[in-house]
Formats: structure tokens, C-alpha cells, sequence
């Protein structure tokens, strides 16, 4: 599902009108509003439609990666997700691959406890928190002199016709 889903994503992020929509809500709401979009109901449209995305992860974790629920059962994986966000540099086939390696990257420390080995599962558990750290560290020197690749408008609050 999750293949066929990263190809939906980029066809309609970069290949139909609504998502050139979506790319000029992200860099400029005023110019996209000029252009005759109706920014807010938009925006609020794809609020939605990331909030399902999101229901349907929490939805996976809870029936499939653990029977019951447990108190702090996602211990930080929201915090791998914005980085892989930001490793992804916001492109959905880059952000699939990104996530395949860190599901592996916990998975790892699974088969090493199967081996037998003597490394407490304290330190295997933590094995993609650290990785996430020094490929985020990796990232900012590497890119410190080129653009971040996000959206503009990202998290900026859009009124009509307001001038900063």
C-alpha cells in the first residue's frame, strides 16, 4: 500500500493542477490567491487529508505492530518522522526510501536480540534515534549553504489581503 501510495502522491504533487496548487500555497499563499485559489479552503482540505494519512499510521501501529495499546507506544517515532521529512527534502519517493531504512533501522535491533547477543535492548532501541541524529548532523553541514527545500509559507498563517 505503501508504494502505491508515494506513487499517487508524487503523480498528484507534481503532475495535476492541485498539486501545483498545493506548491504555490507553500511558497506564496498571496500570489496563490491571486491567481484565483482559494487558499484557505485548500489549505483546510489538505489539513484533512494529511490527518487521515496520519490516523491511518496510528491505525497501523496500533493493530498490526502492537495488539493493545500501551502508554507511550510511539516513544518518539513522530520525532524520526520530521526528520525524515527533512532528509527527504520533501519529495515522497525519497521520503518512502527514508522510511523503509528507518522501520530497518529498527527492526535491527529485534534480529540482534534473536542472535542472542549480550547488548541490552536499551541500546538496541535506541540504534534509529541515534542514527536519525548523526544523519540530521551529516545534513547540516552538508547542506549549510543551499536551501532547505521547504515550502516558504510553511507553518506562516495565511489572511487575505494582510501585508507583512
Amino acid at each position: 500500500f505503501s508504494f502505491l501510495l508515494v506513487i499517487v502522491l508524487h503523480l498528484f504533487i507534481h503532475r495535476t493542477s492541485w498539486g501545483l496548487h498545493l506548491r504555490a500555497m507553500g511558497d506564496n499563499p498571496a500570489t496563490a490567491d491571486v491567481m484565483g485559489i482559494q487558499v484557505q479552503a485548500f489549505r483546510y482540505g489538505y489539513i484533512i487529508a494529511g490527518s487521515v494519512l496520519i490516523g491511518l499510521a496510528g491505525a497501523d501501529l496500533l493493530l498490526v505492530y502492537s495488539p493493545t495499546w500501551t502508554e507511550g507506544m510511539t516513544t518518539g517515532r513522530g520525532w524520526i518522522a520530521v526528520a525524515l521529512v527533512i532528509f527527504a527534502r520533501w519529495n515522497p519517493i525519497r521520503a518512502l526510501l527514508c522510511a523503509y531504512f528507518f522501520g530497518a533501522l529498527d527492526m535491527l535491533g529485534f534480529r540482534i536480540q534473536l542472535i542472542g547477543s549480550e547488548i541490552p535492548s536499551y541500546f538496541l532501541k535506541m540504534i534509529p534515534y541515534v542514527v536519525t541524529i548523526l544523519i540530521l548532523m551529516f545534513l547540516g553541514w552538508r547542506n549549510r549553504n543551499k536551501p532547505s527545500g521547504s515550502p516558504e509559507a510553511l507553518g506562516v498563517p495565511y489572511i487575505r489581503e494582510q501585508r507583512f
